[in-house]
């Protein structure tokens, strides 16, 4: 069978139509196709345009601000929309959004991953007021074509009212890091409502909406970089196991050589490659997609060693926007956990800390493909659901040697106990019950065994990647104890 992309670039020479529509596709070599230019290095030899059946040659003017196209990408057959910021702002008119509805529609028999740049005013407000329900009727027809489809969308330059809506559909969300502003209105607007005193270009500037809120996943340095990340993110979510980076090297240098961060060092002991996910988006938690022996899954994963591991709202995010994606890729999870607990100060953007940790518990809970938990360091408090406790479905929960495990650490509950002595005595006798190598949470059926961190991969290997029915007896037999 000939793969999609090869296909593809077979059907230079000829206009390409489906059933019979009001529009069809047609085939472009990239060359000819001056106004291409942004996407030249990253296209293959030929595109092909979703335009009126009426078009017979693709121009840019007539394309509406709004190029819809089938095309490889870094060698990935993808469906790709980009706004056309020089053509009317990339605003999203009638015209433009019967169109684009219909693109989906055409899409849903290729199953295609759908990559959206966006660049864009919003709505075309002079087409007057009329234009807002085929405007927004391009959002539901994204949320279905999501359902079944990975969807990645990158912003860029201006990303304001529908354009934003637009963006946050993507279930890997990105920006240009410098001159993108990310906003419902844009800078007039702003201005006029609320005077000099509100600066847009702060509260919009796309540093700002990645710090502060969780509508971006990851900003590039440049649109170059933008695109070249997309590509990455493809690979990783849909290409071959061979294509993640950077692999795990048998023969590197001793850890307190290595340059990497303990985390890495710590996945890439035990996996044949990785890739890191949500770059920069916390520092208590990182996201990975992983592979061994051909085998891919998703790794959430606090930095081991940390000393602020402490789960925050934004930790909450990064963990539940990951789970997301991971389910729609439909990987197995592996959860490394050290974490002291949860944080307490519920202030600042900590203010929706509670509804978060319900909202992810919900999620694992309900992840319908292999959970596998390791607690590699402490694992304390209410953030223990976040290791894939066994009651919450996972397939095994495991603790590397030397881990601690407990409702509150032993000094904070001394400390509280403090002023009791008969509370202090009766947690004094409780307290010899916790064994520290996890025995009683072993004889309790909480935990599986205490492994060696060079025991990780064949238990992932067998626990998550391979489940098999016999696996209490093979557990029996690579647990040390």
């Amino acid at each position: 069978m000939i793969p999609q992309a090869e296909r593809l670039e077979q059907r230079a020479e000829r206009p390409v139509s489906s059933e019979e529509t009001e529009y069809h596709w047609i085939s472009e070599r990239v060359s000819d196709c001056a106004f291409l230019g942004p996407l030249r290095d990253q296209l293959g030899s030929v595109v092909e345009f979703f335009v009126p059946r009426s078009t017979a040659q693709v121009q840019r003017s007539a394309l509406d601000g709004t190029w819809l196209l089938r095309a490889t990408f870094q060698g990935h057959a993808i469906a790709l929309v980009w706004s056309d910021f020089r053509v009317k702002g990339g605003s999203i008119g009638k015209d433009i959004s019967h169109r684009f509805c219909a693109f989906l529609q055409a899409l849903s028999a290729f199953n295609l991953p759908l990559v959206i740049k966006v660049s864009s005013l919003g709505v075309r407000f002079m087409e007057g007021r009329t234009v807002f329900e085929p405007a927004f009727s391009v959002l539901p027809a994204i949320d279905r074509y999501r359902r079944r489809n990975l969807v990645i969308t990158l912003g860029h330059g201006n990303v304001l009212g529908i354009g934003v809506l637009i963006f946050g559909l993507g279930h890997y969300r990105l920006t240009v890091r410098e001159d993108t502003f990310v906003n419902l209105t844009g800078p007039e607007v702003c201005r006029m409502v609320f005077g000099s005193g509100v600066k847009f270009d702060d509260i919009a500037a796309a540093e700002h909406q990645f710090r502060r809120t969780d509508l971006i996943h990851e900003l590039a340095d440049d649109l170059p970089g933008g695109l070249e990340r997309v590509g990455e993110l493809l690979t990783a979510f849909h290409g071959t196991a061979a294509g993640l980076s950077p692999p795990c090297q048998e023969d590197a240098a001793p850890d307190t050589d290595d340059e990497r961060p303990a985390i890495d060092r710590l996945i890439s002991g035990f996996t044949d490659s990785y890739v890191e996910l949500f770059r920069q988006y916390d520092d208590r938690l990182r996201a990975y997609i992983a592979v061994i022996g051909g085998q891919k899954f998703g790794i959430l994963a606090n930095p081991v060693g940390n000393s602020n591991n402490m789960i925050r709202a934004r930790s909450l995010a990064l963990f539940s926007e990951a789970l997301t994606l991971f389910q729609q890729l439909k990987l197995p999870v592996l959860s490394l956990l050290d974490t002291p607990g949860a944080d307490p100060r519920m202030d600042g953007n900590n203010l929706q800390l509670i509804e978060r940790m319900l909202g992810v518990a919900e999620q694992i809970i309900q992840y319908p493909y292999g959970k596998l938990g390791i607690v590699v360091g402490r694992a304390f408090g209410g953030a223990c659901v976040l290791g894939f406790p066994k009651v919450f479905g996972s397939q095994h929960l495991f603790g590397l040697e030397g881990s601690t495990m407990g409702i509150m650490h032993e000094k904070i509950i001394n400390q509280l106990l403090a002023g009791s002595a008969k509370l202090k005595e009766q947690w004094d006798e409780v307290a010899q019950t916790q064994a520290p190598n996890l025995d009683d949470l072993i004889a309790s059926g909480a935990v599986d065994a205490v492994i060696r961190k060079t025991d990780i991969r064949r238990y992932v290997s067998c626990f998550l990647l391979e489940p098999s029915r016999s696996s209490k007896n093979i557990l029996r037999q690579l647990s040390p104890h």
